[in-house]
């Protein structure tokens, strides 16, 4: 696996958290299931007469032959959805995953949580959702704990998402990175998207929206390199505690 690729993790973004069509809905408001689907379509009426020709010449019971293809419906539906996924990752070869982790450093971020520890994202990002990497890190901190602003720039998304909840998408003033903040409790008052934020600001309070545990309150904090299309769900993450260690 190359540095900066989470498989399939989405959930989100836990907040993606371990679900499979977490990304397409995030990104577009659809589910990737319907795009296998669609693929399924496709693909299902060949399978069908194949086996109603072996059913046929066989004498395999119609039961079996129903059965049979039910089973190779359902595989075409897995293989195709984490195709899908997968496509709107952009991933980081070992160089670029370095670069992107020294430019990030040379920005000094502030940590979105007042008083937490970096040494407590360690691992997060690595650490297994349903089918893929986190490809996040996950921050322990009470209800409504003001989030701060990590850098200056541009609030490029406010979305309400299935698996995020409430979240906020933000660029940094060259629009090179992407901080995806997620499972809020509600936004700051009067935020809005193309406003421009400065480091520190108050932008929301942590929470449990979306498919956060609701007895366990946090921030679910990405880091992503931009492609130059500047697609906002569809970035490469970094390990945030490669950034502020």
């Amino acid at each position: 696996m190359r540095y900066g690729e989470i498989g399939i993790e989405i959930g989100v973004s836990p907040s993606r958290c371990g679900t499979v069509d977490g990304i397409a809905n995030e990104a577009e408001g659809t589910s990737s299931v319907v795009t296998a689907s669609t693929t399924v379509m496709e693909t299902q009426r060949p399978t069908i007469l194949i086996w109603a020709c072996l059913a046929a010449s066989l004498a395999v019971p119609q039961a079996l032959a129903s059965s049979a293809s039910a089973a190779t419906t359902t595989k075409t539906i897995t293989t195709t959805t984490i195709k899908t996924t997968t496509s709107t990752q952009l991933h980081l070869s070992k160089d670029e995953w370095n670069s992107a982790v020294k430019q990030l450093r040379q920005m000094h971020l502030q940590i979105p949580l007042d008083g937490f520890s970096p040494e407590k994202m360690k691992g997060s990002f690595y650490e297994m959702r349903g089918t893929g990497m986190h490809g996040a890190t996950d921050m322990l901190a009470p209800r409504n704990t003001p989030v701060h602003a990590v850098c200056d720039g541009m609030i490029a998304k406010l979305f309400h998402s299935r698996f995020g909840g409430t979240t906020i998408y933000q660029f940094d003033p060259q629009q090179r990175f992407v901080f995806y903040y997620a499972h809020l409790q509600k936004y700051a008052d009067g935020l809005k998207e193309k406003q421009i934020m400065h480091k520190g600001d108050v932008i929301g309070f942590v929470g449990t929206s979306g498919n956060a545990p609701p007895n366990t309150p946090h921030l679910h904090l990405s880091i992503s390199v931009l492609g130059k299309d500047k697609r906002w769900w569809a970035a490469a993450p970094v390990d945030p505690y490669e950034v502020y260690r």
